[in-house]
């Protein structure tokens, strides 16, 4: 996952809610990476968010910032595992937070449709986002 940066680096005045798209699976896995998450668990970079010449960040925690975006990015994400992958695990939503004091960026993720979203040096996975199915 790699965002496009449409601002500077900054640091989390308060904690941030944001949406996090998972692989459902035991633990829970990161689609791009395969990054495990356990709920409740500080994850924490261990160096600096780069960006690099073109304005990307590709290292870092990456999340989503409206809850209805990550339920587009989880279907469309979902649709891939379900339809060309012998590993067919479905992709949920994960309630997360950028914690308060936590180096981050805002910009745009692109996956078929693009996306508000956050880079961080730091996340919390706090919970899984029921869904209407």
């Amino acid at each position: 996952m790699c965002l496009i940066v449409n601002s500077e680096l900054k640091v989390a005045q308060e904690d941030i809610v944001c949406y996090k798209v998972l692989r459902y699976c035991e633990p829970l896995k990161s689609p791009f990476r395969g990054m495990a998450y356990l709920k409740n668990h500080l994850y924490e970079l261990g160096k600096p968010l780069q960006v690099d010449s073109h304005h990307r960040i590709n290292e870092g925690f990456h999340s989503i910032i409206r809850a209805d975006d990550a339920k587009k990015l989880s279907d469309d994400i979902g649709y891939f595992y379900e339809h060309y992958s012998e590993n067919k695990h479905c992709c949920i939503v994960a309630k997360c937070i950028i914690p308060k004091g936590t180096v981050y960026a805002e910009g745009l993720f692109s996956y078929g449709n693009k996306y508000h979203s956050y880079c961080s040096e730091k996340i919390k996975v706090i919970d899984i986002v029921e869904d209407d199915k």
